[in-house]
């Protein structure tokens, strides 16, 4: 069983930067999972809703569960009103790169070197659309 953390976003987005190896500054909102011993195994941080349009979420660990996508649809798409959620992940994270699509999130493009110089790695980017996301809301 899991759960969903709300109300808590500076230490979720804290535990997600630590996890991205990233900072994650101010202007945020973050969700956390916690497993049935209390523990945060996962984090979804929305940021970027700068338009109105777009809202952007940083995934990491085990968030890509039916109910949590479906109250991150029904946030982002149904309350929001946002005509778009889009997503990033890094170029060797294989499991996310098969997962998103199974969502309902389309590829649009490659970022590449996104993660910095240290890094070296590709962002490769998907958008989730109302249109897609209407199985989560039912």
């Amino acid at each position: 069983m899991v759960d969903l953390v709300l109300g808590h976003d500076k230490t979720v987005a804290d535990w997600a930067g630590k996890k991205f190896g990233v900072t994650i500054h101010p202007g945020y909102m973050a969700w956390g999972v916690i497993n049935g011993s209390g523990e945060l195994t996962g984090a979804i941080v929305f940021h970027n809703y700068m338009n109105g349009g777009n809202m952007e979420a940083a995934i990491v660990g085990a968030v890509m569960r039916h109910g949590i996508l479906r109250a991150a649809c029904r946030y982002i798409f149904g309350q929001l009103g946002c005509t778009r959620l889009t997503a990033r992940t890094r170029r060797d994270n294989v499991l996310m790169r098969r997962m998103l699509p199974k969502a309902g999130f389309k590829f649009e493009c490659t970022q590449p070197l996104w993660y910095g110089p240290e890094r070296k790695d590709d962002a490769l980017v998907f958008a989730l659309f109302p249109e897609q996301a209407k199985r989560w809301m039912k």
